[in-house]
């Protein structure tokens, strides 16, 4: 068995010194680049136009916001991720995306223009063409011909032009925007993802259409009534293909197989049909480089912080549990080899960018790689306690720990696949961290954890139960406390805390003009876009622009830096349209006496409006995907706590996500109170930040919840339910405390040494270190109080001590020798009449559990 665990250790020994290769070889680091997000390392600002044709739709409001939707979806497609695309002005839209590594500026306008094609997608019936050599069904003097790529007019033989196609075959009155009546079917008459590339015939590929059931029926009616008639297939007003309808097609599906040059250009198309067309057409007016959006001393700041914070983590798992602490660095070490590079390679791969919400993921994927050994840890000091060997103690350290291992896990993946299949933008980033994180933190625990251990306690000399620390820990003293007892306390404690924090809500509400419940952020709001040009050889600090504007009551505002260039753009809450004039000149005042510019230096180079970057949609999906994530953790512990019954086992299901809400509340109340007291505003950070803690309660929960399953099994038929729940708190109090002390450390070096020049980080590292606080809490004092309170109404059925009959008292009687007992023989019972005397463990003596 050694033998396999040293394989095991052989095989990790690759894969780190692969991962080592791959982070730290200069070739390999350019092929395999590690992609970052707009917010850690800049990228590309494009300002889109969008164009009033003569004709056309007018440009509002509605349609600008359609088109930032569509670019939306597209960019998504596309494969980057974490853009930021807002409505600015009255017909503009800004796109923000970050580069990929190795991308030139030329490379990156020539992916925006691909962006803004129009894919406009229309089936459109030739009424009058015919094919070459043929005659339309009904129409035998068709007065046009189509030739493989062109309109023929029979009588003269000449080739029609793209206008005359336009005006005389496809639209009629050459309008594109209105819909005449041989347009059977369009783009929006595609299902969702409608479009897929296949490989058709001599393995060219093709565009494989499903219509949705408008489509489907309009389709199947016409090639129906129209068999032999040709029915294009027009792309952004040109004729693709104009195949004959052979036979009805009724089972609403297409195929555009002409004109591609190679895959990627085919799975271009079937991206922007799934997207859906542009209302109007774009132009791209202006495109410029720009510099990380948390700034670049920001992102250095967090770095060296999250250092200090795993450095400190390591330190206090060495102090704690000795050996187990420094394997536990050891599997921590691979851990972080191993993500690192598997970011890389899905970043080459599948587009995978690390954004801040990425980041978020990342942290707390590490404090569950953590959990992971600590539960191992603990779980084998119980063992080593209880009086067994050291090799026993590993494996069944390991072996009761991973059901709680399994199902905490699994609990926070089906979070992540909800959020990725739902969310968009940063959801979607933070969940596949997150899910990578977990996955692979699941094979550092089992695997190496368990070897590395296994090895070690084979070496001479490391056997020792000092090196196990078996003796240290937290405790809780000589006398048992009553948590359970004490629940209306705790619930108390709640409520109060809740309430503190919704009151400072109900009061901002209550002055907000706007009927806000607390102050929201640039992000959802929408702001003032407003850029300087700065002059040359000067410049200032964000901490400088922020006083300006701060000054001005402006709050905390957003700032981005041009690369190459001294155009500071600046973002801030909206501004009044009366106030716009005279505050833009106060604005440029002050900046211009900061920089120390000549009086009639002009530095304001651009003023517009620009509308959220966290759109309400983005805000629904992520509400929705939290509601269903909560659905399905709910029937996953339903089920995995089902020992007694699926009702039984959806009480804990049901616990559980009532605690997540407690935290949900806890954080919603802290940032009431941080935006009435402080001016903190509610951002896309805080979104993220809120997901984390959601993650992080579901996880805590179940490890308390595992051990009052297996304490169960145990004892369920000889202590009351609120006993059994008390022990197995006390029992995982030092891995709570421990678990959560691991992610607090490194919160608390985040908030004190990388937050410093950002409010944004601030606020997130905030709200994080409250969620993850209140996550522990609400895992021991309420969710578990709560479920005891569901199992003490059950416990009158389900703890019923069964009668025990009095003895039947008898006279004796003389004892014959042939009914004396033989010696060592009990008496013999004669006439049926029996001493009642119950067996030591019997159903009699016991409480049982139905």
């Amino acid at each position: 068995m050694n033998q396999t665990y040293r394989n095991i250790l052989w095989i990790a020994g690759i894969v780190l010194a692969f991962c080592a290769a791959v982070n730290l070889v200069r070739p390999l680091q350019v092929k395999y680049p590690l992609r970052k997000g707009l917010d850690i390392s800049g990228g590309t600002r494009a300002v889109l136009v969008l164009k009033q044709e003569t004709g056309g739709p007018e440009i509002t409001n509605e349609l600008q916001q359609q088109v930032v939707n569509v670019m939306q979806k597209r960019v998504n497609a596309f494969g980057v991720s974490e853009p930021v695309i807002q409505a600015k002005g009255a017909d503009q839209v800004v796109v923000e995306m970050p580069l990929k590594p190795g991308v030139t500026r030329e490379q990156a306008e020539q992916a925006l223009q691909d962006l803004i094609r129009p894919a406009k997608l229309e089936f459109i019936w030739l009424k009058d063409v015919k094919r070459s050599g043929e005659d339309a069904a009904g129409n035998a003097a068709a007065p046009y011909e189509y030739r493989g790529d062109a309109i023929i007019e029979v009588d003269t033989g000449r080739t029609l032009t793209e206008d005359e196609t336009t005006k005389q075959i496809l639209y009629f009155d050459g309008n594109a925007d209105k819909i005449p009546d041989n347009i059977i079917v369009t783009g929006a008459d595609l299902k969702p993802n409608g479009a897929k590339v296949n490989i058709g015939e001599a393995s060219r590929p093709v565009v494989a259409l499903e219509f949705n059931d408008k489509g489907t029926k309009a389709f199947a009616d016409f090639t129906s009534s129209h068999t032999g008639d040709l029915l294009a297939i027009v792309l952004n007003g040109k004729i693709n293909s104009a195949p004959k309808i052979q036979v009805p097609i009724t089972d609403g599906k297409a195929v555009i197989s002409g004109g591609f040059a190679d895959y990627k250009e085919a799975q271009q198309l079937a991206d922007l049909l799934n997207a859906g067309a542009l209302p109007v057409p774009v132009d791209l007016v202006n495109t410029s480089s720009v510099e990380a959006t948390l700034g670049s001393g920001s992102v250095k700041e967090a770095t060296r912080a999250g250092i200090i914070g795993i450095v400190i983590v390591v330190l206090f798992m060495l102090l704690y549990y000795a050996l187990p602490g420094a394997v536990a660095a050891v599997a921590l070490l691979v851990y972080t080899a191993v993500t690192f590079t598997v970011f890389r390679l899905f970043g080459t791969w599948f587009g995978l960018t690390l954004t801040l919400p990425g980041i978020a993921g990342y942290i707390l994927s590490i404090g569950m790689a953590v959990d992971a050994n600590i539960l191992i840890f603990e779980r084998m000091k119980e063992e080593l306690k209880a009086g067994k060997a050291l090799h026993a103690a590993v494996d069944s350290g390991f072996a009761r720990a991973w059901t709680s291992i399994r199902d905490s896990n699994i609990s926070t993946l089906i979070t992540c696949a909800v959020l990725y299949s739902f969310g968009t933008g940063p959801i979607k980033g933070f969940a596949l961290v997150l899910a990578i994180g977990v996955i692979i933190s699941l094979f550092t625990a089992i695997s190496v954890s368990r070897a590395l251990l296994h090895v070690v306690v084979n070496a001479e000399g490391w056997s020792d139960p000092k090196y196990y620390r078996t003796g240290f820990g937290w405790g809780v003293g000589g006398r048992k406390p009553d948590i359970m007892g004490k629940w209306p306390v705790w619930f108390t404690l709640s409520a109060i805390l809740i309430g503190i924090g919704w009151a400072f809500i109900g009061m901002h509400y209550a002055k907000s003009p706007t009927r806000q419940l607390m102050p929201y952020g640039i992000d959802f709001t929408g702001g003032a876009y407003i850029t300087y040009a700065m002059p040359e050889g000067k410049t200032l600090t964000d901490d400088e622009i922020k006083s300006v504007f701060s000054s001005r009551n402006l709050g905390d505002v957003s700032i981005q830096r041009q690369v190459g260039g001294s155009n500071i753009t600046v973002r801030t809450k909206p501004i009044e349209g009366s106030k716009q004039i005279e505050l833009k000149k106060q604005l440029e005042e002050d900046i211009r006496a900061k920089v120390g510019a000549a009086p009639d230096f002009k530095l304001e180079q651009e003023f517009a409006n620009v509308g959220p970057s966290f759109s309400r949609q983005l805000t629904v999906d992520a509400v929705s995907s939290v509601l269903i994530a909560c659905v399905l953790i709910t029937l996953y512990l339903a089920v995995m706590f089902s020992q007694y019954g699926f009702s039984d086992g959806l009480k804990y299901g049901l616990c559980a996500v009532i605690a997540l809400f407690h935290d949900v509340l806890v954080i919603f109340g802290f940032m009431g109170l941080a935006g009435y007291l402080m001016g903190w505003e509610l951002n896309s950070l805080f979104v993220t930040a809120a997901l984390t803690v959601i993650g992080f309660s579901v996880h805590d929960t179940i490890v308390v919840y595992d051990r009052i399953r297996e304490n169960l099994k145990l004892f369920g038929k000889e202590k009351p339910f609120k006993e059994i729940a008390n022990d197995s708190i006390v029992q995982t109090m030092g891995r709570s405390i421990n678990t959560t002390l691991t992610v607090v450390i490194t919160l608390a070096a985040l908030l004190l040494f990388g937050t410093s020049g950002n409010l944004d980080l601030r606020v997130f590292t905030s709200v994080l270190l409250v969620g993850i606080i209140s996550g522990t809490y609400s895992s021991i004092f309420n969710a578990s109080p709560l479920l005891m309170l569901f199992e003490m109404k059950q416990d009158k059925k389900r703890m019923v001590v069964q009668p025990i009959r009095k003895p039947v008292v008898t006279a004796p009687k003389a004892v014959t020798p042939s009914t004396a007992p033989k010696p060592g023989q009990a008496p013999a019972e004669k006439n049926g009449e029996e001493t009642e005397k119950p067996k030591p463990g019997s159903k009699k003596t016991q409480r049982r559990r139905f």
